[in-house]
C-alpha cells in the first residue's frame, strides 16, 4: 500500500496596500510601504481600536498627520508606549488608595469582632442556633407533657378550682423554662406574674 503525501501550499503573506483596497504580497515592490499609515492601518498595526487611537491622537503632544492624513508609525507607536508607561508607573491611583482604605477598614472591623468575642460580648450565630434549639426542645417537652400530668388532678373540680390550679401550674411551667440554663451556665431570674 502506497502512502500519499499531502502537499500543502504555503500562503504568501499579504498586506493591504496603502491607499488602495486591494491586497498585495508583502514582498511586492509595487507601492512600497513608506513607514506612514492612516488611522485604520495604525489600528491594525498597533492593535488598538479606532476609538482608543483617536483618544491618544487627540492629546496636544501627540504626533500630527501629514497633508495626506497619514502618521509616522514609529512616532505614534513610541507616543502610545510612552503614554502607557506613564499611566502604569504613576504612584497609587485613587482606586488603589480606595482599595487600601477599604482593606484597612475591613481589617479593623475584624479585629474589633475578635476583641468583642474574646471579651464575651459577642456570640457566634452557630452558638445561638444551638442554644435556641435546646430551648425549643425544652419548651416542646414541657408543653406536651403538661396536659397528661395535669388532667388527673383536675378531674371532678369546679371551674374556679380548675382555673386556680391551671394558673399556678402555668406559672410554675414558665418559671422552669425561664430558669433553663443558657450556654454560659447562668440562669434567668425573672419570674412571670
Amino acid at each position: 500500500m502506497a502512502v500519499k503525501k499531502k502537499t500543502v501550499k504555503k500562503k504568501v503573506p499579504m498586506r493591504k496596500s496603502p491607499g488602495t483596497l486591494g491586497v498585495t504580497p508583502v514582498n511586492s515592490t509595487a507601492n512600497e510601504f513608506d513607514g506612514r499609515a492612516g488611522k485604520m492601518q495604525l489600528c491594525r498595526l498597533i492593535g488598538l481600536t479606532l476609538k482608543s487611537l483617536n483618544v491618544h491622537l487627540s492629546k496636544p503632544t501627540s504626533p500630527r498627520a501629514d497633508d495626506e492624513g497619514k502618521y509616522d508609525i514609529r512616532d505614534v507607536r513610541d507616543f502610545i508606549n510612552e503614554a502607557r508607561k506613564q499611566k502604569y508607573s504613576q504612584p497609587q491611583s485613587d482606586s488603589m488608595s480606595r482599595y487600601k482604605k477599604d482593606k484597612l477598614e475591613a481589617d479593623a472591623k475584624l479585629a474589633k469582632l475578635k476583641y468583642e468575642k474574646e471579651r464575651e460580648r459577642l456570640v457566634e450565630i452557630s452558638d445561638v442556633v444551638i442554644w435556641v434549639r435546646e430551648r425549643q426542645g425544652a419548651v416542646k417537652k414541657a408543653l406536651t407533657t403538661f396536659p397528661t400530668q395535669l388532667a388527673p388532678r383536675l378531674e371532678g373540680l369546679t371551674a374556679t378550682e380548675i382555673s386556680v390550679i391551671l394558673k399556678e401550674e402555668v406559672r410554675n411551667l414558665v418559671e422552669q423554662l425561664q430558669n433553663y440554663a443558657d450556654l454560659s451556665g447562668e440562669t434567668a431570674t425573672e419570674s412571670v406574674d
